[in-house]
């Protein structure tokens, strides 16, 4: 499941047919003859789509970046509410939905039109009215919210089923397309031509840019695709293609089905263009010039091959246009600009709610006619551009802040493109025709009303304060509205100058006494002209109402962009005192946990990451501070646009380690390997190993307890240098579980002395007998549940907890009151050696505890001796050094531990003020078979000598390995070759029974 919480099950062949088949619809057939043909003629119709196609491939390239950007559902209104805050992804969501309600609705009440062309009243019964001089019958009507119904349910059920209905729908009508068509180009006669190529219109260059102008209208639903890149099974790269592809056929489609329309008519008539320009007062077959054409050419075949076809191209687009609108929808139910319920999945992955909220609304659609929709499809061509102009305003953006220069420019030539169409389609007069008609205006009011008191809504229910944050919102609407009411009263004003004009004239001849009623062609042309100049001049003022309204509006837009600007920067410079660290920019670990449950979502898993530099430490004492703090940021940008990418979260939680929340993903170690590549690209000339823990969502664990998870992950390969994801898993789920458990019995173990400490003897071997000297104190843990646990598992997790202090401090009482014991019942003072971790090191209350330790069995300092563990290492040197000073002023001896381990070093040895070295065990386990260890021996006893410390070696399992120690020159040793680890009891019996305390008081 991708991270959007939608199920990839869209093919590249299913994309493309979406982007199609959303273009095409039943105006095609319409459009085509009475906008395209009527107006331009054959060659003005290619010149013009071939003119929209162009702008249609800018629009698409803008389209591709944004989808690769950002893929998911709600496409534009996502990108856009991303890049530039919610007030504009609002104003886009807002159009968006208006453009896909409206080609859906027009689509389903062509239900009826088709039936009536091919079935005649086969469905007129029932009750009857009429709206708008259109034609209502309840079994129509029926046949519509049948075709609602079962397309909302075929959407609802399979994905991946929808996704093939509309491949091989959209196969089907492009295959009808290109048969009907080649059969009329090859079957003309020898008498047949295409003339007129160009109507004898004066103004038919303008009717070419007409048609281009409408280009947001004939592509309309192509960018459909955007809203299901979350559900690609393919790489999201290749919708540029796809898209691409998608253009250059639709504008074939369009092409063909123009050749098509004029391909044969009538022999009634003289021409096409006069068959097509009475084309509405004709019925059946010839009603639609593609159909008669089929027919004449093909007989019944063609009709049936077209039929198919058109039935095809309605089917694609109640379709295409019912999922980009449940996408939509979906998207703004999770974000919460739309009810919360839409934003749900069903089981098979789907948004079904989305779907069936689209079908309740459009029930009522096929009872109010035909015409009122035509209205409100004219209204989507400028919804569909302010849309595109809106997308191209984001893209450019986007890729002016990420430096991406193609679609940087193609972002601007998008935003003029589509500025230039919105003043053709709602300015009247800079066309010899009505881009709109003057119920669309009133409509386009309407709506943008509707959309100020949704937005009025949206900021009353906002309780994190994302809308409202610039008046943006309130001017565009609002001056849309202004704009529109403009429009509708200059379009009012023309038509009553028109009637005015007419009525002067009449009644200028009825005052003559004139039989005249109605003008001569010379007089008509002449009113024509007088209420032509009157119409103009209103539109030149209506015109200059409107750029003192646009200027005015401009100011205030670009004060409320400074004023946004400004309180932007002082939020950032808030934010980056308080919520974000210095160095990186990114949010502090609890403030980032503050955004993370925020940012939690029931229906979609979160994935939590825990990233992190290995020896980070080493970076900084090789190449200074300043280079590491360059390392820092640059991963932290990369974290930082990760996150964005993904709609995520990232942090850097203390020195080395960041932190990603983001939504679930598969491919973890591709992110890691891209993140160390580009870092190694950066950094050519220095070695950084990156390492990364995940714990993938889980409905029943939270944010917190997912990181402390993906924090264990990656420590898995710590210190290996390999750059690995390493997802938690169950082993490490039940490693935590035991953890977790021994963390929680820790207390009650120390109050019910579960642990045991055991002793192991250290002899002194510079004499020709070994002599006991000291003794080790290790401890054990016999959990009731659990039996014997290893120390190896419960000492790392205590120290890495912190809980090692109780634990130590414990041992440190009763290997004392041993001491005691040992000294007042068999007169042996017998010193013990115990551990000191790195959490003893930094308790600021180490020396007193001892000192009371000590004072309470009347022991001396230096019976009590002290080793340094490895962890001491690895934390501050100048602590250490500090706090190893104020023991030995005290009287306790301190040793080295593990002298030569990954922590310890000659630096250390020099600088730390110890008593004693203890070689770590890997020098000593090989020292028999292997000549290079012994060498090693010999030149760390040496490198003791020089500096007056005794050598213990630990680990000595045979006699050879003793012989070889004293010969290097070894002081002390331990092993199994003398004894294992002892209870107390067991190792006074064995050790301490044949030693006289007359003859040895103090074996130290």
């Amino acid at each position: 499941m991708h991270s959007n919480g939608l199920k990839p099950e869209f093919s590249p062949l299913g994309v493309f047919a979406f982007s199609v088949g959303a273009s095409i619809g039943w105006g095609s057939f319409v459009v085509t003859c009475s906008t395209y043909l009527m107006k331009s003629g054959l060659l003005g119709t290619a010149g013009g789509l071939l003119i929209g196609m162009s702008v249609m491939l800018v629009i698409a390239w803008n389209l591709q970046y944004m989808i690769q950007q950002q893929p998911g559902p709600g496409g534009a209104y996502t990108f856009q509410k991303n890049v530039s805050g919610h007030d504009l992804g609002f104003v886009v969501f807002w159009f968006i939905f208006l453009v896909y309600l409206a080609i859906l609705w027009a689509n389903l009440t062509a239900v009826p039109l088709f039936v009536r062309f091919f079935l005649g009243d086969t469905f007129q019964f029932g009750f009857h009215y009429e709206i708008l001089h259109y034609d209502v019958w309840f079994g129509e009507a029926l046949l519509s919210m049948a075709a609602t119904l079962l397309i909302g349910l075929l959407c609802a059920s399979d994905a991946r089923v929808t996704s093939r209905v509309m491949s091989v729908s959209v196969l089907t009508f492009i295959a009808g397309f290109v048969l009907c068509t080649g059969v009329a180009v090859l079957n003309h006669d020898s008498s047949f031509n295409y003339a007129p190529i160009f109507t004898d219109d004066s103004d038919a260059l303008a009717h070419i840019v007409r048609i281009a102008a409408i280009s947001p209208w004939a592509f309309i639903g192509f960018e459909c695709i955007a809203h299901f890149s979350g559900e690609y099974d393919f790489p999201v790269k290749k919708v540029r293609g796809i898209l691409i592809a998608s253009v250059i056929v639709t504008t074939a489609l369009y092409l063909l089905v123009s050749l098509l329309s004029v391909s044969a008519y009538p022999p009634e008539y003289d021409s096409w263009l006069a068959y097509l320009r009475d084309m509405e007062h004709l019925n059946g077959i010839k009603a639609v010039p593609a159909f008669y054409v089929a027919n004449h050419y093909l007989g019944n075949v063609g009709i049936a091959v077209l039929l198919l076809a058109l039935f095809s191209v309605i089917l694609t687009s109640l379709i295409a246009n019912s999922l980009s609108l449940s996408r939509l929808l979906y998207a703004a139910g999770r974000a919460k600009d739309a009810p919360e319920c839409l934003g749900k999945l069903n089981a098979k992955g789907i948004p079904s709610n989305a779907i069936f909220a689209i079908v309740a609304i459009s029930l009522f659609v096929p009872f109010v006619g035909r015409t009122a929709i035509g209205w409100i499809v004219d209204v989507t061509t400028l919804g569909a551009t302010l849309a595109y102009w809106l997308m191209s305003h984001g893209v450019y953006l986007h890729a002016r802040r990420e430096k991406h220069k193609a679609e940087q420019y193609s972002g601007l030539a998008g935003i003029v493109i589509m500025s230039l169409i919105l003043l053709l389609l709602l300015v009247p007069g800079l066309l010899p025709f009505h881009a709109m008609e003057t119920e669309s205006y009133a409509l386009f009011i309407v709506w943008s009303l509707l959309g100020l008191g949704y937005f009025a809504v949206l900021q009353r229910m906002d309780k994190e304060n994302h809308y409202g944050k610039s008046v943006i919102v309130w001017i565009i609407l609002l001056m849309l509205v202004l704009f529109a009411s403009l429009m509708w009263a200059s379009r009012e004003t023309e038509t009553m100058t028109d009637e005015v004009v007419t009525r002067v004239y009449q009644y200028q001849h009825s005052r003559l006494g004139l039989e005249a009623t109605s003008a001569s062609p010379q007089d008509t042309a002449f009113l024509h002209q007088q209420a032509e100049h009157i119409s103009n001049t209103n539109a030149l003022y209506t015109l200059f109402s409107l750029i003192l309204f646009l200027c005015f509006s401009g100011v205030l837009l670009y004060k409320d962009h400074k004023k946004e600007e400004a309180d932007a920067a002082e939020r950032k410079r808030i934010i980056s005192a308080t919520e974000r660290d210095r160095v990186t920019s990114l949010y502090h670990w609890n403030y980032f946990l503050v955004y993370v449950s925020r940012l939690e979502r029931k229906e979609q898993l979160m994935d939590a990451a825990i990233l992190n530099i290995e020896r980070f430490r080493s970076i900084n004492s090789l190449h200074g501070r300043e280079f590491g703090d360059r390392v820092l940021k640059a991963l932290g940008s990369l974290l930082e646009r990760f996150s964005d990418e993904t709609g995520g979260l990232a942090s850097r939680s203390e020195a080395d380690y960041f932190g990603i929340y983001c939504p679930h993903r598969e491919d973890w170690q591709e992110v890691l390997e891209r993140f160390q590549a580009q870092l190694n690209s950066e950094f050519p000339d220095s070695t950084i190993h990156l390492r990364m823990g995940v714990m993938p969502g889980h409905p029943d664990i939270g944010p917190v307890v997912q990181f402390d998870c993906a924090r264990t992950a990656c420590k898995k390969f710590r210190g290996t240098y390999i750059s690995q994801a390493v997802i938690f898993d169950k082993e490490m789920w039940q490693r935590e579980d035991r953890d977790q458990h021994l963390l929680n019995d820790l207390t009650r173990a120390l109050e019910n002395d579960e642990f045991s400490v055991y002793y192991q003897p250290k002899y002194d071997i510079t004499g020709d007998q070994p002599k006991l000297s000291s003794a080790e104190a290790l401890v054990r843990w016999k959990h009731p549940e659990l039996g014997l646990i290893s120390p190896g598992i419960f000492i790392p997790l205590f120290e890495r907890t912190g809980r090692i202090v109780d634990l130590d401090t414990y041992v440190w009482k009763q290997a004392a009151r041993q001491i005691a014991d040992w000294r007042d019942r068999l007169g042996i003072t017998l010193p013990v050696s115990v551990n000191l971790s790195r959490v003893d090191v930094f308790a600021p209350n180490l020396t007193s505890t001892l000192e009371e330790i000590i004072a309470q069995n009347s022991l001396n300092a230096a019976d009590l001796k002290l080793e340094v563990t490895e962890s001491a290492y690895t934390d501050n040197p100048e602590q250490l050094i500090q706090v190893l000073r104020q023991l030995r002023d005290k009287g306790y001896q301190c040793e080295m531990d593990d002298f030569g381990s990954g922590y310890s070093s000659l630096n250390m040895l020099s600088t730390l003020p110890i008593d004693i070295l203890k070689m770590d065990i890997a020098f000593i386990r090989n020292i028999e078979r292997n000549e290079k260890d012994l060498r090693l021996v010999s030149l760390v006893v040496d490198i003791a000598r020089s500096l007056h410390l005794p050598v213990v070696a630990e680990g000595v399992e045979t006699q050879g390995q003793l012989d070889l120690l004293r010969k290097a020159g070894c002081d002390l040793v331990q092993g199994y070759h003398f004894s294992r680890p002892l209870p107390a009891d067991e190792f006074e019996q064995k050790i301490l029974s044949g030693i006289s305390s007359k003859s040895n008081p103090s074996v130290s």
